[in-house]
């Protein structure tokens, strides 16, 4: 098909259920990460290909069934996970006796509006389980044979894109959505809604530093949205429309 602007559209990937929200590649494959909670693995190689290689994490799916006013939770290949939620009185439909706590715990799990957070209301997302993301995944970073994805779940996780078990482990820290994250050399950096981020020793996952405190004196004062990182210095953008700039390795803003 060629476009309006004389560009021929030669190839579409589809494959994710939910809102698409980063992505990136190499010379042999594209990686897509989405609100469903998967990263799915795209040969650009092989052109005629027309499914992914590989999924990193299952896909998080959600529905309610009023007969027995409860949530089930599934994943590809996993047993039925049922969450129970609240209790209604005769008469009462589900969704007017809870709609206040429905609405409020709909936000905690779809922080954005995807297609099926705009008709439906959610209360709790599934229990944390540790190869796989249980919310969607909003941020990417490649770096050699490894991947790593940042979620609204409050995690990183690595993958080992060349292994069968890709699941390589989990970076716990931040307390709100991982909107970022970059790699360099042994070092792993996340950025987050807290608004701070967060220096990791990529091989031993361990936490090395903290920068920021969640004001203007001595970082951002809102969510991290964005980073791009060098050698010596860090770059952060924020919804406090405001860049600052980082000794990383120091653990010191410069301005």
């Amino acid at each position: 098909m060629i476009t309006k602007s004389g560009y021929k559209h030669t190839r579409s990937f589809k494959g994710h259920r939910d809102v698409i929200n980063c992505f990136v590649y190499n010379e042999e494959y594209l990686y897509t990460a989405s609100n469903d909670g998967r990263i799915l693995q795209w040969s650009l190689q092989d052109e005629g290909a027309d499914k992914p290689v590989k999924q990193f994490g299952r896909l998080l799916e959600a529905y309610y069934t009023e007969k027995e006013r409860k949530w089930d939770f599934t994943d590809s290949g996993d047993e039925e996970e049922r969450i129970t939620l609240f209790k209604t009185t005769p008469g009462v439909s589900f969704k007017e006796a809870n709609l206040e706590k429905l609405t409020a715990e709909r936000k905690k799990l779809f922080p954005f509006h995807s297609d099926f957070a705009k008709d439906h209301d959610v209360v709790e997302s599934r229990k944390d389980q540790k190869d796989k993301h249980t919310q969607g995944v909003c941020c990417l970073a490649l770096n050699g044979k490894y991947l790593y994805s940042g979620s609204f779940d409050t995690t990183t996780i690595k993958w080992d894109t060349t292994a069968n078990d890709p699941y390589v482990g989990t970076f716990k820290g931040h307390t709100q959505a991982v909107y970022s994250v970059a790699c360099l050399d042994v070092w792993l950096l996340t950025a987050s809604r807290d608004k701070t981020v967060r220096v990791w020793n990529e091989a031993t996952r361990k936490q090395t530093a903290i920068l920021g405190g969640g004001d203007a004196e001595t970082g951002h004062s809102a969510p991290i949205r964005t980073m791009a990182l060098q050698d010596r210095l860090l770059y952060t953008g924020s919804d406090d429309k405001t860049i600052r700039q980082w000794e990383w390795r120091a653990g010191a803003m410069v301005r």
